[in-house]
């Protein structure tokens, strides 16, 4: 098995051009969840799933929100390093409608040994403050960031999306949370700076979250986990990703109320093999 020094570095930007609401909702809590993995050991696979959670996205849509990930294995003699991914979520053509809408990708020929991983997340966000007096927005942004380290073992537990999500497990899901108190009208002068959102969010707390994580709030059923399962598969398989051969017919595209996930396949922007299941849109399931 041959094993590369870059793994993958996924970074996405949700814009509201994506968004077409009836009632456009001006207020409430957002939730980012990093659903799986948690700090624990799982048996080697050919394919490892990562999954992400936006609570009430079409509030978060506001947010600008940009996520990085960084995954890396670490040996005893050296770390493997990052290789840059990116991934624009407001060149999807379907609106982010369920609630909460999950965000999945993979990473084979990378955790089929024993090793150990470390993963950071880096969230970005932007708000804004009251008017300055020619009209403009005071706007701030803040990144925030989680790191986790997980194991491959064989013999470990198995990858299980829904055990997860479990009452028992979830509260480990990390978690980012926002206040939004209110939006504010972003000034035509402003529109293609910092934002090109027509709206900008106010948050009740910038620096500190002011209200407790819910990551339990989400949950993946047995046939959500089968959709991701297969959906990664196939994207894998179509990818020429080592050890998955068995395609399979392509997942459904259509969205179905038991399904209880949105998913995601990207290319890698290089000609080196990392192998970062993937492919060239995003799909939406809806959630049960």
């Amino acid at each position: 098995m041959i094993f590369f020094d870059r793994l993958s570095y996924l970074c996405w930007c949700l814009l509201p051009l994506l968004l077409a609401t009836n009632a456009q909702q001006t207020s409430g809590f957002v939730e980012v969840d990093l659903i799986f993995p948690h700090n624990e050991s799982y048996t080697t696979s050919d394919l490892m799933p990562f999954v992400f959670a936006i609570q009430n996205p079409q509030l978060a849509i506001w947010l600008n929100p940009s996520l990085e990930v960084f995954i890396s294995r670490w040996d005893s003699d050296r770390n493997l390093q990052i290789f840059p991914w990116f991934l624009e979520l407001w060149k999807m053509q379907q609106e982010i409608r369920p609630d909460p809408y999950l965000i999945y990708t993979s990473l084979g020929n990378m955790t089929s040994i024993d090793a150990i991983y470390k993963l950071e997340w880096i969230l970005t966000t932007l708000s804004c403050s009251g008017s300055a007096a020619d009209g403009s927005l005071n706007f701030t942004q803040v990144t925030q960031n989680k790191t986790l380290w997980f194991s491959t073992k064989n013999g470990a537990q198995p990858l299980d999306l829904v055990a997860a999500t479990k009452h028992d497990t979830c509260a480990a899901n990390e978690s980012l949370n926002f206040d939004i108190s209110g939006l504010e009208k972003v000034p035509s002068n402003d529109l293609g700076n910092l934002t090109y959102s027509p709206s900008c969010p106010v948050l009740a707390n910038v620096s500190l979250p002011s209200v407790t994580p819910t990551p339990c709030a989400v949950t993946i059923n047995s046939t959500a986990a089968s959709s991701i399962t297969a959906a990664l598969s196939y994207s894998a398989c179509i990818d020429q990703v080592p050890d998955v051969s068995t395609c399979g017919p392509p997942p459904a595209q259509t969205p179905t109320a038991s399904t209880n996930a949105g998913r995601t396949w990207l290319k890698p922007r290089t000609r080196e093999p990392v192998w970062l299941a993937g492919g060239l849109a995003w799909l939406v399931y809806l959630l049960g």
